[in-house]
């Protein structure tokens, strides 16, 4: 399931707290990482009846199944899957150009331009996300364990993370760019 909805003011009322969600939220710095962090609480509650738990790696962890959560500025977007998932959600605006070195190269830009004009390094870099947040595996680099091969017209991309082939859509929503994982890796070792 794909959820992305505008991060709203004034719905902590729409989210039955338990105390460990409760302690967390009044524990978190600024009014937006609160807003942002019960955007996502929010969506999935209402839409999967779910609380969202939280691994000690940090990743979310939902009841019977995979979950993915990314945020921007006033936008949440959360996949759920029987299987590994990630998603990564950004402004399409967004300028990578002084990082973009840091998690790609000419040759993946290459492959990524021509089949997303608008922004090549801001797709390398939500893809990688998506991929990191599929992965669920600290350490990794973006630059060498995250590879782009392949694009298609029907915005789908083909890459590698960790040595797994894996498959990815990406949409343009308004002024929004969403990636998301779409397939199972043809191998799982990276799960371990």
């Amino acid at each position: 399931m794909l959820i992305i909805r505008e991060i709203q003011d004034n719905i902590a009322d729409l989210y039955p707290f338990r105390q460990v969600d409760l302690e967390y939220y009044r524990a978190l710095k600024s009014d937006h990482r609160r807003a942002q962090w019960l955007a996502s609480r929010v969506a999935v509650w209402e839409e999967l009846g779910c609380y969202i738990d939280t691994l000690a790696n940090g990743a979310p962890q939902i009841p019977n199944g995979y979950i993915s959560i990314s945020h921007t500025q006033n936008w949440v977007a959360v996949i759920t899957s029987d299987c590994p998932v990630g998603i990564d959600i950004e402004e399409l605006a967004r300028d990578c150009s002084r990082v973009v070195r840091k998690y790609t190269d000419d040759g993946e830009l290459a492959v990524v331009a021509p089949a997303f004009p608008a922004n090549p390094p801001l797709l390398v870099w939500c893809v990688k996300e998506a991929l990191y947040k599929y992965a669920s595996r600290e350490g990794a680099e973006f630059l060498n364990d995250f590879r782009i091969k392949s694009m298609s017209p029907d915005n789908r991309v083909v890459a590698t993370a960790l040595g797994s082939t894996v498959e990815l859509t990406y949409q343009v929503r308004n002024s929004l760019l969403v990636v998301y994982t779409n397939s199972i890796a043809t191998s799982n070792n990276f799960m371990k």
